[in-house]
């Protein structure tokens, strides 16, 4: 069962009760109230995935998100330089049966005094050392994982280790998903996703 809509009356009763003079308004409320106004549905937290290229690791990130709590969350991702989606990682997760081809690669420009996030997830170093605190971001979340786009060698070599980050995104994904209060309740029992179809590549 989805969690009720916040009812915009009582938000707002509860944040003129709680008076900035006590310093115990946040930004959160206020954009509450506005989100709220504007018909945004805030009982489904949105989670940004954020490195530096947006090329491989928060697009698997996102994709895997996406697919495994498509009701609790909105999953997003963006980069520091944003360069293009990479294709060994469209293929990879095409190979757990989750199509992150339509997803772009976009810079946290796009993102900043826009969208109130409730978690941003840094997965990489430079990300979370670069990433600036900026307004309506909530819970900050350090998931460290090797470029996969930095592997040299054949095509297949390098395809092993886009899945060996791939399924170390996954497997952090649903170890948080599994104590995140507000993640699916199955999470902790669910089966890995599925593999892809026959024939698919």
């Amino acid at each position: 069962m989805s969690r009720p809509r916040a009812d915009l009356a009582t938000l707002e009763q509860l944040v003129r009760k709680r008076s900035p003079a006590n310093h115990s308004v946040t930004p959160e409320w206020y954009s509450s109230v506005d989100n709220i106004r504007s018909g945004v549905d805030v009982s489904k937290p949105k989670v940004l995935f954020l490195c530096t290229g947006n090329t491989a690791r928060s697009q698997m990130a996102e994709g895997f998100l996406r697919a495994m709590a498509p009701e609790r969350f909105e999953a997003f991702s963006a980069g520091l330089e944003p360069k293009g989606v990479n294709p060994l990682a469209v293929q990879v997760m095409a190979e757990r049966a989750v199509d992150i081809s339509s997803q772009r690669s976009k810079p946290l420009t796009d993102y900043l005094g826009q969208v109130h996030f409730g978690y941003l997830v840094t997965v990489c170093d430079r990300a979370e050392r670069e990433c600036p605190i900026f307004p309506g971001m909530g819970q900050r979340l350090r998931w460290s994982f090797p470029d996969p786009a930095a592997a040299e060698g054949a095509e297949e070599e390098r395809l092993e280790v886009f899945r060996e980050v791939r399924d170390a995104i996954e497997a952090r994904l649903r170890s948080w998903l599994a104590i995140d209060g507000r993640g699916p309740r199955a999470a902790a029992g669910r089966e890995p996703l599925g593999e892809a179809p026959e024939g698919r590549e």
